[in-house]
C-alpha cells in the first residue's frame, strides 16, 4: 500500500490532466479555479507571454487589466506587462492563451508500474519471480526506496534520470482496435521476436495499459534467454526499433499464440526531445 501511494500521489494524478487535452482548455482554466491551480494556464500578448494574477480584488494601479469571459464566466486578470506593452495594446492586438505542460516522465512511471501490476496479476508468482519480472520490479522497487519521503518537485527530477534509460518501453498506440480495451481486461497482448526464425522463444511480451482515453503499449521482457535478453537491451537503446509480433491471448493460465506475425514499428523516445 505505501508503495503504490507513492507513486499514485506523485505521478498519476497528472494522468488525470491529460485527459484534459482538448480544444478550449486554456480559456476553461481561467475562470475554472481548480483547473487554474492544476494546470497555470498562461496569457499571450502579440506572441509573448505575459505575467499574469487573478485579481479577486481591485488591481493595484502598476498592472494592467484585462477582464476575460468565456462560457459565461468571467475573472478579471492582472497583467505584470511594461508600461510600453501595455500602452501598444490596440483592437487588433493578438491575445493568446495557453496550456503547456510535459507528462511524459509521470505517463512512463504510471504505465511501467501499471505494466507490472498487469503482468503479476495476469500471471501471478511465475511473472514476479521470473527474470523480466524481477527486473522491472526492482527497477520500480529501488526508485521508491530511494524517494519515498521527498518533495515532489525532486522526485520528478530523479524520475527523468532514473527512467531514461526505460523510456522506450512505453508508447502511446496510435489506432488500436475496438477488442484492445487493454491486457488487464481482455487478455491481449503482443509476442515480440527476434529475426532468428529458429528462435522459438519471444525476447519480449506487449502490454496493454488503458489511462483514460488512450492505450498505452509497454515492452516488456521476458528474459527466457540469454539471446532475448540481449535482444531487449537492444530495443533499449535504439533511436526506434523494427521488430516482429504476434498476437496472444491468455486464456486460463495458457497463452492462446496466434503464429501470423506483423512488423511493429517503434518510434524514438526520449524525456530531452
Amino acid at each position: 500500500r505505501d508503495v503504490d501511494n507513492f507513486f499514485g500521489g506523485m505521478f498519476e494524478s497528472a494522468l488525470a490532466d491529460l485527459q484534459l487535452d482538448k480544444d478550449g482548455i486554456a480559456a476553461r482554466a481561467l475562470v475554472d479555479p481548480d483547473l487554474y491551480r492544476r494546470l497555470r494556464p498562461k496569457v499571450l500578448l502579440d506572441g509573448q507571454e505575459v505575467g499574469h494574477f487573478v485579481a479577486n480584488q481591485k488591481t493595484p494601479k502598476q498592472f494592467g487589466e484585462l477582464r476575460f469571459e468565456y462560457d459565461n464566466q468571467q475573472v478579471t486578470l492582472g497583467l505584470k506587462a511594461s508600461s510600453e506593452q501595455l500602452a501598444a495594446v490596440t483592437q487588433t492586438s493578438d491575445w493568446e492563451f495557453e496550456v503547456s505542460r510535459d507528462l511524459r516522465v509521470p505517463t512512463v512511471v504510471s504505465v511501467l508500474k501499471a505494466a507490472h501490476l498487469t503482468l503479476f496479476e495476469l500471471m501471478g508468482y511465475s511473472y514476479a519471480l521470473q527474470s523480466g519480472g524481477m527486473w522491472l520490479g526492482h527497477a520500480l522497487g529501488t526508485f521508491y526506496r530511494a524517494n519515498v519521503g521527498r518533495p515532489k518537485q525532486i522526485v520528478w527530477q530523479n524520475a527523468a534520470e532514473h527512467f531514461t534509460p526505460l523510456a522506450a518501453m512505453v508508447r502511446p498506440v496510435s489506432d488500436a482496435p475496438p477488442a484492445f480495451t487493454g491486457s488487464i481486461d481482455d487478455y491481449r497482448v503482443h509476442f515480440c521476436w527476434s529475426e532468428d526464425a529458429s528462435d522459438r522463444k519471444p525476447w519480449g511480451i506487449v502490454i496493454y495499459v488503458r489511462t483514460g482515453k488512450i492505450l498505452n503499449a509497454v515492452v516488456v521482457s521476458t528474459f527466457e534467454h540469454e539471446a532475448g535478453a540481449e535482444r531487449f537491451f537492444k530495443f533499449l537503446a535504439a533511436d526506434g526499433d523494427l521488430f516482429e509480433i504476434s498476437p496472444a491471448r491468455l486464456q486460463g493460465q495458457v497463452w492462446n499464440l496466434d503464429t501470423r506475425r506483423q512488423t511493429a514499428r517503434w518510434p524514438k523516445a526520449a524525456f530531452n526531445d
